[in-house]
């Protein structure tokens, strides 16, 4: 495999997971009725061992999920 296929391989797959990631916080919303506060603090908290930056994003998907279903 080539390292650009390579690459585009790990990149697919951290989209996936990131998916799955978001649909996670989901359901950690709708099972604990956290309000927005809560939420950003326990995802902090629950997946700080993926960086700052990538909590971030996850974070950010998540709220453009819920403006879409709005």
């Amino acid at each position: 495999m080539t390292s650009a296929a390579a690459q585009q391989l790990k990149a697919s797959e951290q989209k996936t997971e990131d998916a799955d990631l978001v649909m996670d916080i989901h359901r950690m919303q709708r099972d604990n009725g956290f309000d927005a506060a809560q939420l950003v603090k326990a995802v902090r908290e629950d997946y700080a061992h993926l960086g700052q930056a990538r909590v971030n994003r996850l974070l950010e998907a998540y709220a453009r999920m819920l403006e879409r279903n709005q």
